[in-house]
């Protein structure tokens, strides 16, 4: 009983701190709670059918298939999936601008992707702006804030392993967006809660490169240059270490609140 009031007090001062930096930092954008995102996705939902895409490169195996099948779906994918050869429902960006990189290589890369999809009607999510790690000044410059959204989240890992505290950050009224592992899990979070009946994901290898590395898909060259050689070069893995976690864990997993028949590809 002591530990679970204890975590619920942390949780408590995480979304304090999330808040007021995030409000501090970066007024003029916009928060909305996960309740209103909900909302908005159920508007934009087109299909029964989402499929979640990650960075993997059999990703691109899964987008031909389902094309030359006819397969209609809704997209959800997260940062440099914003580069994937289909139009994205909902698009989350970690760490929109990161300091640790110099000259904002990734950053650049993803303020052109977002671009891109917004201009296609693409809803575009920013999430961890509360993290040290965001350089809150690149995203006042090169975003456009009146197109895009910020939301508070709060990492679920094996400090919070109490159910009370589980229970109360992935509640469909909870003002705060849940992220547990990687962004895989909040985004099947999200398809769940927006009513799809299938969600499949993609792009889960378990290692291997991931899908931009031996193509730009549309990417300035000069930046696709330096996100490979720099940033991320052949030997790391695409969710190589999370993979195993998605795939035998994902059904049991507290993220999973509802009836949604949910595949791995």
């Amino acid at each position: 009983m002591l530990n679970e009031i204890i975590q619920v007090l942390r949780v408590f001062k995480l979304m304090l701190r999330s808040l007021v930096l995030t409000m501090y930092s970066c007024p003029s954008m916009r928060i909305i709670s996960k309740k209103k995102l909900i909302m908005m996705l159920r508007y934009k939902k087109k299909h029964k059918r989402c499929v979640i895409l990650g960075s993997g490169s059999s990703v691109i195996d899964t987008i031909d298939y389902l094309s030359r099948s006819n397969v209609r779906y809704d997209a959800y994918t997260a940062n440099f999936g914003i580069y994937l050869p289909v139009v994205p429902v909902l698009a989350t960006l970690e760490l929109a601008a990161d300091t640790n990189f110099s000259e904002n290589v990734r950053s650049s890369i993803l303020s052109e992707g977002v671009k891109r999809i917004q201009e296609k009607g693409s809803l575009v999510i920013f999430k961890n702006l509360q993290h040290d790690r965001v350089d809150r000044k690149y995203v006042l410059k090169n975003y456009d804030l009146s197109r895009v959204y910020g939301v508070m989240d709060i990492c679920l890992n094996q400090s919070f392993s109490s159910d009370v505290v589980r229970k109360f950050v992935t509640k469909k009224n909870s003002f705060f967006l849940v992220q547990y592992i990687n962004s895989i899990y909040t985004l099947v979070h999200l398809a769940e809660l927006a009513g799809y009946e299938e969600i499949l994901i993609s792009g889960v290898d378990g290692g291997g490169k991931h899908f931009y590395i031996d193509n730009s898909f549309g990417m300035d060259e000069a930046l696709h240059r330096q996100l490979v050689d720099v940033l991320y070069p052949d030997e790391k893995t695409a969710i190589g270490h999370h993979a195993k976690s998605i795939r035998e864990n994902l059904i049991d997993n507290p993220v999973s609140i509802t009836s949604s028949s949910i595949k791995v590809m």
